[in-house]
């Protein structure tokens, strides 16, 4: 008696084929692995015979969506000038649209640029002295009166 196929979630993908989630989806997303099934309402699965089938052939990767793919309750959004493996068309993001006004990638592509502080100055420019009432003194010698001591020295005789 053949036995039933087997449902395994995502973790045991990623054991028996090694590669990253991303890679996984990426691979869904061009129809070179096979598509997740879904098994409740946020749940989905993979055919455990269609993992196995994968991984003895996966330069194979060409895979026919089956009938009982996540996809298949979506509706019907492959209209005739899509490909039926094509990733879904998406609005550009703020910083595709940017880019393509500025004509440069924006944000900057990578880490920003470490900025030499001893280059920077402080000006005080304030036009008038501002008071500061014996109050805030008091606030200020409570939070910050060992750093002052240690800053200043001590007021203590």
């Amino acid at each position: 008696m053949r036995q039933p196929d087997r449902i395994i979630r995502l973790n045991t993908v990623l054991a028996r084929t090694g590669l990253s989630r991303s890679t996984i989806y990426r691979k869904i997303a061009e129809g070179k692995f096979p598509p997740q099934l879904r098994i409740s309402t946020n749940g989905a699965g993979w055919k455990e015979s269609e993992i196995n089938r994968w991984v003895t052939n996966p330069v194979d990767g060409v895979h026919e969506a089956s009938s009982t793919s996540m996809t298949s309750d979506r509706g019907d959004d492959s209209g005739p000038d899509r490909a039926p493996n094509s990733p879904r068309s998406r609005p550009p993001t703020a910083s595709e649209e940017l880019e393509e006004l500025l004509g440069y990638p924006w944000p900057f592509p990578g880490r920003p640029p470490k900025h030499d502080l001893s280059a920077w100055t402080v000006t005080d420019d304030w036009p008038d002295l501002v008071p500061v009432t014996e109050a805030e003194i008091e606030v200020f010698e409570r939070w910050f009166g060992d750093l002052f001591d240690e800053l200043f020295g001590s007021s203590d005789p």
